[in-house]
């Protein structure tokens, strides 16, 4: 039970009665393979519980189909990784005129274009004010 992670992710509006008198969620649940594994990469499928958090109780567990959970290593932390290549060889870039782009905060400048980088917990990397000189 210590290697399991449930994560509340409210869900919507599902148009159930209970829903009016209810803050109603349904947590994703996953299993850890060790309490260092990457939480989202065994998920327990099939299984569902629905939560009010409002009262902080279990109302119910879904059980909608069985799925096996997926073993595979997914860890990257140093002492999880397995043994790197040997067979790659070095790579250098030498720009030895400087570099042909500018970084000026979040705004990047390369030859006759431009655009502004920002991250989103979402999305995750969103590029923004994307322009062309021409």
């Amino acid at each position: 039970v210590n290697r399991v992670m449930v994560d509340i992710w409210s869900g919507g509006y599902y148009g159930q009665e209970e829903e009016r008198t209810r803050r109603l969620a349904r947590p994703l649940c996953f299993v850890r393979s060790d309490p260092t594994d990457n939480g989202y990469t065994h998920p327990i499928e099939g299984l569902r519980p629905v939560v009010d958090l409002n009262t902080m109780e279990v109302i119910r567990i879904e059980i909608y189909n069985h799925y096996p959970i997926p073993y595979v290593n997914c860890n990257y932390s140093s002492d999880h990784s397995i043994k790197l290549r040997e067979d790659v060889r070095p790579l250098e870039i030498v720009q030895p005129e400087g570099p042909s782009f500018q970084v000026n905060g979040n705004q990047v400048s390369w030859q006759k274009r431009s655009f502004v980088i920002g991250f989103t917990m979402r999305q995750g990397l969103v590029l923004h004010h994307i322009t062309y000189d021409n």
